[in-house]
């Protein structure tokens, strides 16, 4: 049986909500970093707990997600809720007034504190780069894994 949890339809969902937390279109990298320090902002002191829960692994999670929120950016681009602009260092994603209407309409309690950890983290992300927002996650994944960052 497949679960719908993590699926792309699932993250296509976070997607949405990682990009109307603030107006700057993103790169499928930092869309997945943006998702994952949603999911566990507990981890990263931007939330009381982690939305998925406790996870001695949650670090592992990361490098799949990427491959999962392709897939979930193309569908939202087929069914014309999120834009495309290429730019000279890659492809970038935007919400667009489809997208924003939809997700407006989520009425879950689950996506009201997404929607409100999402916002935290493009805080807590600031202006740091693609790059450095990465090397923190991967950073405290070994951190993680040694038994740190206690939650």
């Amino acid at each position: 049986m497949n679960s719908v949890f993590n699926s792309a339809f699932e993250i296509s969902l976070r997607v949405l909500l990682v990009l109307i937390a603030d107006d700057k279109p993103k790169t499928i990298d930092m869309i997945s970093a943006m998702d994952f320090i949603s999911t566990y902002g507990g981890a990263f002191g931007i939330a009381e707990s982690n939305l998925h829960g406790e996870n001695y692994y949650k670090f592992g999670e990361f490098s799949a997600r990427r491959a999962v929120v392709k897939k979930a950016i193309v569908i939202l681009i087929q069914r014309d809720m999120v834009d495309i602009y290429q730019r000279n260092d890659g492809y970038y994603f935007h919400i667009n007034d489809v997208g924003e209407v939809f997700c407006k309409s989520f009425k879950s309690d689950y996506a009201a504190e997404y929607a409100k950890t999402a916002k935290a983290a493009s805080a807590y992300i600031g202006d740091k780069t693609e790059r450095e927002i990465i090397k923190e996650i991967l950073s405290r994944s070994t951190v993680d894994l040694r038994g740190g960052y206690d939650e």
